[in-house]
């Protein structure tokens, strides 16, 4: 641990550097009551990853700039009361759309919104914490939680901590009043700070290439685990490296609406597998057409790309966003447009140009089933038991996927059967997507956890 906060002291010297955590052993500690560890590594993490410490020394050489932001709003208490329904909203701390931190009745506070359920050294998932305030960042050493309070949550109580939200890069001041220990049924309380009220809510566009208008030469590509909503766009025949004709079968358009004019930052999901499949016309509100031949990553995922005619200063109200073919066989999943300059991560934010999507990981269908068991993969075997229910074909695809939405695997399941998957080729101490995607492109996803 010593190296850890060692290293993490340098990290954050660098003014212009956010305060990073990383979690350097295996602690198999009780979360509640504070026992001693059954085992643990003697030795550091990072004697084993030095190509990790030396790639995180040259960032702080080149001093790069990470944005954060730190909530200085009015404080407010959140409580979730003993032996109560940790599923109801009013038990869950919705602090951004991204962390809903709860706790069942027993054991430690996991983040909802993208978990299940608390798992040791890990939960709450997409944060990070350390004692001490935000007014004192650059002192601070971050961990995950059960690390942070040494597996001892009631000696938090009464005492300043920071939380970090990882993903949206949020600093919050936060002091736990209470802490349920043993089967005292789960409650506990904190008092935290809020976002700044002069802190304008970030703009936020998020739209589905299949659920935009597609035109007649493009094809939309189904029960696509690997795309967000699993399905993608592509314009399969043809070549232009002037723009096409000016016609909607050329053309995916997509029609949206701003409440507020502004500078705003265009990202697209897109997988383009060779040099000769890389590039698209793209223009603005009908103006002229902007050639995005460069800076497409090349590789069989499908990746966010940050468009470089940005920014692009958009009115108020009505917009349209036009990508023709340039190569064909360039693959289009999802548009993100956002005024943060920010690019976005795995499947990004929730679209909202579908009726319906599988975009997101939680997603349940109405048709389709998935038991996976156990969830917690210890010996390597996974049984999957796949259902199709009021779907017409009793078959369909089952994928597994990291969370970034690169596919690891695939096999063609049917109705009434039972795979059992060998998990301990893909790793161990990791979280993975298993999704059955049936043959109309409805998907359901389930999270499982490889040791």
């Amino acid at each position: 641990m010593k190296k850890i906060c060692i290293f993490k002291s340098i990290l954050n010297l660098g003014a212009s550097l956010a305060p990073v955590g990383f979690s350097a052993f295996i602690w198999r500690r009780d979360p509640e009551n504070g026992e001693k560890p059954q085992s643990c590594s003697p030795q550091g993490w990072w004697e084993y990853q030095p190509w990790l410490m030396a790639a995180c020394l040259v960032l702080l050489a080149s001093g790069s700039s990470l944005a954060q932001t730190i909530w200085t709003g009015p404080k407010m208490v959140f409580t979730k009361p003993d032996f109560s329904d940790y599923t109801l909203e009013e038990n869950q701390d919705r602090i951004t759309p991204n962390v809903w931190i709860t706790r069942q009745n027993t054991q430690g506070i996991y983040n909802i919104k993208q978990e299940d359920f608390y798992e040791q050294n890990f939960s709450p998932q997409d944060t990070e914490w350390a004692f001490g305030t935000t007014a004192d960042m650059a002192n601070l050493t971050f961990a995950n939680w059960q690390t942070t309070v040494n597996s001892r949550p009631p000696s938090m109580v009464d005492r300043d901590m920071v939380v970090h939200l990882i993903s949206e890069d949020i600093y919050i001041d936060i002091k736990f009043t209470n802490w349920a220990v043993r089967s005292g049924g789960g409650g506990f309380s904190y008092i935290r700070s809020t976002k700044s009220p002069d802190t304008p809510a970030p703009a936020l566009l998020s739209l589905e290439a299949e659920c935009a208008q597609v035109g007649g030469g493009w094809t939309t590509v189904k029960n696509e685990a690997a795309a967000s909503g699993a399905s993608y766009v592509v314009f399969n025949n043809g070549v232009a490296y002037a723009p096409p004709a000016d016609v909607a079968a050329n053309q995916v358009r997509f029609s949206f609406n701003l409440n507020a004019p502004g500078a705003y930052y265009l990202f697209a999901r897109i997988r383009a597998l060779s040099s000769s499949d890389d590039s698209f016309w793209v223009r603005i509100n009908n103006g002229p057409w902007f050639s995005w031949s460069g800076g497409i990553a090349i590789n069989n995922h499908f990746n966010w790309n940050r468009y470089p005619a940005n920014p692009l200063n958009l009115p108020a109200g009505a917009n349209t966003l036009d990508f023709a073919y340039r190569e064909d066989g360039t693959q289009l999943d999802k548009i993100i447009l956002n005024t943060q300059n920010q690019i976005p991560v795995g499947l990004g934010q929730p679209s909202g140009n579908c009726q319906a999507t599988a975009a997101s990981e939680q997603t349940e269908t109405t048709s389709l089933s998935l038991k996976l068991y156990p969830n917690e993969v210890v010996n390597g075997q996974l049984t999957v038991v796949p259902g199709f229910g009021k779907q017409s074909e009793k078959q369909g695809t089952l994928l597994i996927t990291d969370l970034l939405g690169n596919v690891l695997a695939s096999l063609p399941v049917t109705e009434g059967t039972e795979a059992t998957l060998d998990m301990s080729k893909f790793g161990s101490r990791r979280v993975l997507i298993v999704s059955l995607v049936g043959t109309n492109g409805e998907a359901i996803r389930k999270r499982v956890i490889v040791r």
